[in-house]
């Protein structure tokens, strides 16, 4: 099974001054290059990053083989553009993406098993659950991909396809 990995990161978020992104996180690594890292080792082939707060920034640390920082120029006034730009730069034929929002890190164990259910329990969707409330990471099928390409805020971006998708939905945790 093909999977790429999607991370949002391109909202204004800082600490300290400094854009999430570039936080420091574990060991020499900075937040998006764990968050990245942490993809990769759940099963992801290639991760898609998507920036736009501080891209300048945040795109050298981030440039490499299997993952590529991508820039939503519009991140400001287009939230669901990170979605859509993600979700088009993965390669067409991919069966599955796992995504994660910067904002909300998950550990390679824990995007790898909601990455497992998905692919075990044939669900359009597989979703990380958290004392009931849904969250992050989440794994779409091809076909939810397709969709999540086509993202926009009038339409209700990220969280109108997942309510589409409700009953196909599984939820992990």
């Amino acid at each position: 099974m093909s999977v790429a990995g999607i991370l949002l990161a391109a909202a204004a978020i800082e600490r300290d001054g400094e854009p999430l992104a570039l936080q420091a996180w574990d060991d020499d690594e900075t937040l998006a290059e764990w968050q990245a890292r942490q993809l990769l080792e759940a099963g992801a082939a290639a991760v898609e990053v998507v920036v736009g707060f501080e891209a300048d920034r945040i795109i050298p640390v981030l440039a490499r083989d299997d993952v590529e920082p991508i820039v939503h120029a519009a991140w400001l006034d287009d939230v669901a553009g990170a979605v859509r730009i993600g979700a088009a730069a993965v390669p067409r034929g991919t069966d599955a993406a796992i995504i994660v929002d910067l904002a909300t890190p998950r550990d390679a164990a824990a995007c790898a098993l909601v990455l497992e259910a998905h692919i075990t329990g044939g669900a359009a969707i597989t979703r990380a659950r958290d004392a009931g409330v849904p969250g992050w990471p989440v794994v779409v099928d091809a076909a939810v991909l397709a969709e999540l390409r086509n993202a926009t805020d009038e339409a209700g971006g990220l969280e109108a396809v997942l309510r589409r998708h409700a009953g196909q939905t599984r939820f992990v945790g």
